[in-house]
């Protein structure tokens, strides 16, 4: 996954759906894990289909999930309260970037060092280094 896990999917994904036999609450987002497909991406994707292809692809998708909600009128009901939750949450303000944003440009979101790849890191660092040797040189040897 190269994204960031969008928030605004998390109400759909953290609903409970079912019970394990163990007691725990089973969630969108562990039948969706369980199911082989990334949360994030399918209910992104989801969200994206009309309620009706929404509503059918996930019936047959928990239809398949192990210790999932018994197939019926009540995983019916839920797909359909699922959809309808899914469909009503805000959109996501985050946009996709492109590598031909422009610097500045509000597309692009700010990003900070600690996610910058380890060569550029190290670019930065030589050259903080290189300004501070020709900085203490100057100071050293008279240069104005």
């Amino acid at each position: 996954m190269t994204h960031p896990l969008r928030s605004d999917l998390n109400d759909f994904l953290f609903t409970p759906i079912a019970d394990d036999p163990n007691g725990m609450h089973l969630t969108m987002l562990s039948a969706l894990a369980r199911s082989g497909v990334d949360p994030w991406d399918e209910a992104a994707g989801l969200r994206t289909l009309s309620r009706e292809a929404a509503t059918e692809k996930l019936v047959h998708l928990l239809r398949d999930v192990p210790n999932g909600p018994s197939p019926g009128d009540a995983t019916t009901t839920l797909v359909a309260r699922l959809v309808a939750q899914l469909h009503s949450s805000p959109k996501s303000p985050l946009r996709p970037t492109s590598s031909t944003a422009a610097v500045g440009d509000e597309s692009t979101p700010l990003r900070s060092f600690s996610m910058l790849p380890s060569g550029v890191k190290l670019a930065i660092y030589s050259l903080g280094a290189v300004i501070l040797l020709v900085m203490g040189f100057r100071a050293l040897f008279g240069g104005e």
